[in-house]
């Protein structure tokens, strides 16, 4: 058996909620709870108030992983010019599979998922997703279906690189959906939450459970929490602790 720490963490462009933009104190941040792989939402490279970072980089040399950035736009803007999108380091080596892209709607920003497969003592599959957000512009109900879509995107290409092979899988992301959504409802009937009551946003007073860490195969939950970081970004990272049999 082998036991791996597996974090979610949306860290908000790098920004924290005393408007400082700090990795190290990031990095530090995520060190006290020695993950072994981290999925990280909202991960802005060469940010204006960060120029020269590239958060997986950066924070990998301290943290003594690797890993890899899974652009969704470029901003540019007055003002205004980098890369963004999510991301995830490991303290194993990987293979990196796949970006895949995910259905999405008119005038929403376009999402992706990032599939690797983990070389841990026991090999599993991870991936990391960050999921639409309602504007304006759109129905909410529009908005709920096209969550549901991406996880079902989701689904369906994990089942062709598994290809009816055994081996586990561990999804994290901010699915910007709470419990008894269309969309969590499928993650639960078709993954292994970790949890769906504790919740994760905003990171100084929670009031909803957005943030998610899920499994498929022969994994067992040992420990989960949601973890009392109130400062560095505006969601609290989450993490678990799984037991690979």
């Amino acid at each position: 058996m082998t036991t791996l720490k597996i974090m979610s963490y949306n860290i908000h462009s790098g920004i924290g909620l005393d408007d400082i933009v700090d990795y190290t104190r990031m990095a530090e941040c995520i060190n006290k709870y020695a993950p072994d792989v981290v999925g990280f939402q909202e991960v802005a490279q060469d940010h204006p108030r960060a120029r020269g970072i590239f958060p997986m980089e950066f924070m990998g040399k301290i943290l003594g992983m690797k890993g890899e950035f899974g652009k969704t736009i470029h901003v540019s803007r007055p003002g205004m010019d980098y890369d963004y999108g999510i991301g995830f380091l490991s303290r194993f080596d990987y293979e990196y599979i796949t970006k895949l892209p995910l259905p999405n709607i008119e005038k929403l920003e376009p999402r992706v998922a990032q599939f690797a497969k983990i070389k841990a003592p026991v090999e599993f599959i991870f991936v990391n997703t960050h999921f639409g957000i309602k504007s304006e512009y759109n129905d909410p109900g529009e908005v709920h279906r096209m969550r549901f879509d991406q996880l079902a995107a989701i689904n369906a290409e994990l089942d062709k690189i598994l290809a009816g092979k055994d081996i586990p899988c561990v999804i994290t992301g901010d699915f910007n959906a709470r419990p008894g959504s269309e969309c969590i409802d499928l993650l639960e009937k078709t993954w292994n939450v970790t949890d769906l009551k504790l919740f994760t946003f905003p990171a100084d007073k929670p009031d909803r459970k957005i943030d998610y860490i899920a499994t498929r195969g022969n994994i067992r939950l040992r420990s989960y929490a949601v973890l009392d970081e109130k400062v560095v970004s505006d969601h609290a990272p989450i993490i678990a602790e799984l037991d690979f049999e």
